[in-house]
C-alpha cells in the first residue's frame, strides 16, 4: 500500500486562568506533518494583563470591568480567529481550525497541510504574522508544545525553515495511513464539521504491537464515513491520526475497532494514554455513550476552513 500523508500542525496555547489549546491535522497527497500543543495551567493572578482589543462591551458606559481571566479568554478567541484568516490565503494548507475543551480551559488547533514543504511555509507566515507571538509576549496565552506529524521526508522539509527549531517542535514519524479525501480550489462545507478521534498510546512491545496496528488500518478501511487513517510514532509513544465526516461515522468506527484495540491493549503490546474527540458539540450525544467507555475527553469545533472533500 502506498503510505501518502499529508501535513499535520497542532498546537496548543494556554490562556491564564483558563487555559486554551491548538491543533493541526492531515491531508491528501504524499505527506503528513502534524502539529500538536498542550497548554499547562498558570496561577498569575496578580500579574496585571494590558487591554485587548475585540468586538463587543468594553469597559465603561456602565460595563463592568473585565477581570484577568475574561480579558484572557478574549484575547485567546481574538487570536484564533485572526490566525483562521491568515491561514486561508495558504494555497497548501487543507484544513485549518480550532477545538475548545469541554470546560472551557484550552484551545487546540487541527492542521493539515500538503507536505513537509507546506507545513515549514505556515510556520514562517505564523512567525510573520505576529498574532500569536504578541498573544504569547504579553502573558495571555502559553504554548505547551507542538509537534510534526508526517513522513521522514516530509520532517526533513519542514525542518528547512528556521521557525521549525524556533517554535521547538516536536516530530512524529508516519508508520502507515491511508486517506479517502482529495484538495479541492474553494472552501468546502461538506467537511467543515468533521470529527477527529486522538488516541495516544505508551509502546510496551512495538513488535507485538504491530499486527494490531495493521488490522486497525485495515478494518477502518472498509469504513464509508473515515477520511484519513493512520498511526505515527515518536520514541515510545503511539498516536492514531483518524477523522470522520459526522458524529454517525464516529459511532460507526468505534463499533467497528474497539474490539481490536482492546485486544492490543489486553496483549500487553501497548497501554492507553488517553483518548480525546474533536468536533461540533451537537453531534457528541451519537457516540458519547461508546467514547465515555474508553474515558473520553471532549473538544467542541469553533473556527475553521476545510479545502479537500471525499
Amino acid at each position: 500500500m502506498e503510505r501518502r500523508s499529508a501535513a499535520d500542525l497542532r498546537r496548543i496555547p494556554q490562556v491564564r486562568r483558563g487555559e486554551f489549546r491548538k491543533t493541526q491535522t492531515q491531508g491528501p497527497k504524499a505527506s503528513r506533518s502534524c502539529f500538536r500543543t498542550r497548554s499547562n495551567k498558570h496561577d498569575d493572578s496578580r500579574q496585571h494583563l494590558p487591554d485587548v482589543h475585540h468586538q463587543g462591551p468594553r469597559q465603561g458606559a456602565g460595563q463592568r470591568p473585565q477581570n484577568r481571566g475574561q480579558r484572557a479568554r478574549t484575547v485567546a478567541h481574538c487570536c484564533a480567529s485572526k490566525c483562521v484568516e491568515d491561514t486561508r490565503a495558504e494555497a497548501g494548507c487543507l484544513y485549518y481550525g480550532w477545538t475548545i475543551k469541554e470546560d472551557g480551559s484550552k484551545l487546540f488547533c487541527r492542521e493539515t497541510y500538503v507536505d513537509g514543504a507546506a507545513a515549514g511555509h505556515h510556520l514562517s507566515c505564523v512567525a510573520k504574522s505576529g498574532a500569536l507571538g504578541e498573544a504569547l509576549e504579553k502573558g495571555y496565552i502559553a504554548l505547551d508544545n507542538i509537534d510534526l506529524m508526517g513522513t521522514e521526508s516530509d520532517i526533513a522539509d519542514a525542518k528547512k525553515v528556521p521557525e521549525f527549531e524556533g517554535f521547538g517542535l516536536g516530530s512524529w514519524t508516519v508508520w502507515d495511513s491511508f486517506q479517502n479525501f482529495k484538495q479541492t480550489s474553494a472552501e468546502e462545507a461538506s467537511t467543515a464539521d468533521f470529527f477527529t478521534i486522538q488516541p495516544t498510546f505508551t509502546i510496551k512491545d512495538l513488535k507485538k504491537a504491530e499486527p494490531f496496528m495493521k488490522k486497525c488500518v485495515d478494518l477502518t478501511k472498509s469504513e464509508a464515513g473515515c477520511m484519513y487513517y493512520g498511526w505515527t510514532i515518536q520514541g515510545d509513544k503511539l498516536f492514531c491520526r483518524e477523522a470522520y465526516v459526522d458524529a454517525a461515522a464516529v459511532q460507526a468506527h468505534l463499533d467497528n475497532i474497539v474490539p481490536s484495540v482492546g485486544e492490543m491493549l489486553d496483549s500487553g503490546a501497548a497501554s492507553l494514554d488517553k483518548i480525546e474527540f474533536h468536533g461540533p458539540k451537537e453531534g457528541w450525544p451519537t457516540f458519547k455513550k461508546s467514547a465515555d467507555a474508553l474515558g473520553a475527553i471532549y473538544w467542541d469545533r469553533y473556527a475553521s476552513f476545510s479545502k479537500f472533500k471525499m
